[in-house]
């Protein structure tokens, strides 16, 4: 660059790191960067335009091919791979409506045009020469997409458009030189590297728009058309919202702009969305980390399956869900999860197609302690006439319909089902995390996920950081505890089998009674657990059994005779498959509710799976 252009050079980046602040690391490396400038036609639901990557190779291998993911391309044909593994669009994608595509006009590096081919939801470049380890690349790309009508996360509604993974992405590039490279599948989140985006959007006038970053500059365009540019430093994707009935309500929370944008007749639900941003920026800030930006987009989405969704900086909510007074909280519920994603996706942005637990199920987790923390342990999510119904016990409830059938780290395309894939991604997942928080204590969990944010904010960690990590801080051998609950579909249940009190000898003065308890370990992993004796004076008797044998027999002499005995009293194996046989006492007693509970909340399980496909 010509020197006297190098004044308005540091100008700018002065300006840049004021206007923008955030926590920035000191091994923070941008590594796919993007400007990109396009136009919407409303009336044609067309976006067209360019633009320019900056591409860095971080790995230790010359590269000759580079791959980018065109995901629009999912729509093109009800015969794609993410149509056919969605089973309930194919029908709907037969219309030419609900079809769209991302079609490449050209794409250019510093020498001219290079060749590309394109299949399906990939697109692989040809380099002229091997791009070297440590080395940059520019590419220009124009593009058009033909947006559909949205029926999951892309696309438009009437007048109102949702972008999310829309324009040409670079794939991930591991150290190795192996590209993640893999297609649009139904179950697959995304995964792209951090970088800095600066977009430009022009549409027209009267709508309202915003999306992942800072809005820039705002210009009006002789054509009734207005051309609105972002920045955003420290992202994986950039993701926005228009619309011309867009209200917009702005609220401050912890030194953070959260702009909310409503359709109409939505308006009403504002003070629950507040509440929600505010419960979960009051809990991650102080049991993970700081959100490292200062600005947050809630934009309402107009479709219910799939419209609630995370991109960094930026989520959606779907409409109001019927009958939903304020102690059916699923509005929060909802919300506080999207929001959570900031942290296990946003920041910490793991691979969510290969190993989708690292984000799903951390935030799962984190969704139902940030639940139990502002509504309490019992009903945060229904507390109505007298039902109270929480994220645990829903939790728990999906978990045992498809314990058996897959493990949680797989990739995402290779799970038996829509169902399996959610049960253990999300729901098995968190409990297993819950199950780790019993056994090696609320202090050191805390300490282990403060840490597991700070050494990998704006990085990609896999399964063996996280483990690695978690023995590390907690100074325990976790190898047997994640091979059992992480890599295989074995399953834990603990059951008292039989209880009773002998008379033992003649004296009726002092009688005495030898009292049995028999155990057993119906599943495959082997824990150890406390049981708890209750005898018919109001005595308690503690035990332990390490539970490895299938059963167990304890055989104590006692003053009075059993009145009742429990395993797992204070459900610390949170992922017990069947909670019913826990108990057992010589006379009906107040445990069997647990089963008529559970009967009671299996008829859920049809309308809870369906939220699976929100998160």
């Amino acid at each position: 660059m010509n020197g006297k252009f190098k004044p308005i050079k540091l100008f700018l980046l002065i300006f840049l790191f004021t206007v923008f602040p955030s926590q920035i690391r000191a091994d923070y490396i941008p590594i796919a960067s993007y400007k990109i400038d396009v136009r919407l036609d409303v009336k044609k639901k067309l976006i067209s335009g360019q633009e320019k990557i900056s591409f860095l190779n971080t790995s230790t291998k010359d590269l000759d091919t580079l791959y980018l993911h065109l995901f629009p391309n999912a729509f093109s044909s009800d015969s794609t791979i993410f149509v056919k593994e969605s089973g309930y669009l194919k029908e709907l994608m037969k219309k030419e409506e609900y079809q769209g595509y991302l079609k490449i006009k050209t794409v250019e590096d510093e020498r001219g045009e290079i060749s590309y081919k394109l299949n399906e939801t990939l697109m692989s470049i040809s380099l002229p020469e091997p791009l070297k380890p440590g080395k940059k690349i520019e590419l220009s790309c124009e593009f058009e997409l033909k947006l559909p009508k949205i029926s999951f996360r892309l696309g438009y509604d009437e007048d109102n458009f949702l972008l999310c993974e829309w324009f040409p992405k670079m794939a991930v590039l591991e150290q190795d030189g192996t590209w993640r490279n893999f297609p649009n599948h139904y179950m697959t989140e995304f995964f792209s590297d951090f970088g800095t985006y600066d977009v430009s959007i022009t549409l027209p006038l009267k709508y309202v728009i915003d999306g992942t970053g800072y809005v820039t500059a705002e210009k009006n365009n002789p054509d009734s058309t207005k051309t609105v540019s972002f920045h955003a430093e420290k992202v994986h994707d950039f993701a926005w919202a228009a619309s011309p009935d867009f209200k917009v309500r702005k609220v401050n929370i912890d030194g953070v702009e959260v702009v909310f944008l409503f359709l109409p007749g939505d308006l009403y639900r504002f003070p629950r969305w507040v509440k929600g941003v505010e419960a979960v920026l009051k809990y991650c800030n102080s049991h993970f980390g700081k959100y490292p930006y200062k600005k947050l987009v809630v934009a309402n989405s107009s479709i219910g399956l799939g419209g609630a969704m995370e991109s960094p900086m930026f989520i959606t909510m779907p409409p109001d869900l019927p009958f939903t007074p304020e102690n059916v909280r699923l509005d929060e519920w909802i919300i506080i999860h999207e929001l959570a994603h900031q942290w296990w996706y946003g920041i910490v942005a793991s691979n969510e197609a290969e190993e989708a637990w690292l984000d799903e199920g951390m935030t799962t987790y984190t969704t139902r302690k940030i639940m139990e923390n502002e509504y309490g342990i019992m009903g945060n999510i229904i507390d109505l006439w007298g039902v109270k119904i929480s994220d645990e016990n829903l939790t728990k409830l999906v978990y045992s319909t498809s314990a058996k059938v897959d493990p949680i780290v797989k990739p995402s395309w290779e799970f038996l089902s829509v169902a399996s894939y959610g049960v253990n991604v999300y729901y098995k997942t968190s409990l297993v995390l819950d199950l780790l928080e019993n056994l090696v204590g609320k202090e050191k969990m805390d300490s282990f996920l403060k840490e597991y944010y700070n050494q990998f904010q704006f990085k990609h960690p896999k399964t063996d950081d996280f483990i690695k990590l978690a023995e590390k801080v907690t100074d325990q051998n976790l190898d047997g505890f994640f091979r059992d609950w992480f890599y295989d579909t074995k399953t834990c249940d603990y059951e008292v089998r039989k209880i009773k009190s002998e008379e033992k000898g003649n004296s009726k003065k002092d009688k005495l009674y030898q009292t049995t308890v028999e155990l057993r370990r119906n599943g495959d992993i082997i824990m150890p657990v406390d049981v708890l004796i209750e005898l018919e004076n109001g005595e308690k008797i503690r035990q332990t059994w390490d539970g490895k044998e299938k059963w167990y027999k304890f055989k104590i002499d006692t003053k009075a005779k059993i009145k009742s005995a429990i395993v797992d009293p204070e459900n610390k194996i949170v992922l017990d498959l069947n909670v019913n046989n826990n108990a057992l006492s010589v006379k009906p007693h107040r445990w069997p509710v647990f089963k008529f509970l559970s009967d009671y909340l299996f008829w859920m399980e049809s309308c809870i799976q369906w939220i699976v496909d929100f998160f």
